[in-house]
């Protein structure tokens, strides 16, 4: 079990290390860079929401974003109000990862002409 956990409460505003594996480190033992979530909290006319992004692990085997899906899962259970998130995922629309962040989030870009995909181009 990892020993990294979400708070009780969110912060308005937080940075959400996302190792790739169980780790807490800034030198992740696969080799990949461990990645981060950003979130704010806003208040307008008595609606709260929460803006969040992040850039997700880019290495082919997809666990790693697998695992950082499921820690943002428990970041995002504390948040109150509407949650906006976006970022790239490095995920195929069909993936595992994709589906991950499905059970608990409406994604919007099955609507959309953009897709979220792997780059051919990066290189270890």
């Amino acid at each position: 079990m990892c020993p990294m956990a979400a708070p009780t409460a969110m912060p308005s505003c937080a940075n959400i290390p996302l190792p790739t594996s169980c780790t807490c480190s800034n030198q992740d033992p696969k080799g990949g860079e461990v990645r981060s979530a950003c979130f704010l909290k806003t208040e307008v006319n008595g609606f709260v929401f929460w803006m969040g992004g992040s850039h997700l692990d880019y290495r082919e085997d997809e666990s790693s974003r697998i695992w950082q899906a499921n820690i943002l899962r428990d970041y995002i259970a504390k948040m109150d109000g509407h949650i906006f998130f976006a970022g790239d995922m490095n995920a195929e629309p069909d993936s595992k990862t994709m589906a991950t962040f499905s059970e608990y989030m409406q994604l919007n870009y099955r609507d959309m002409d953009q897709k979220t995909w792997p780059s051919d181009f990066v290189k270890d």
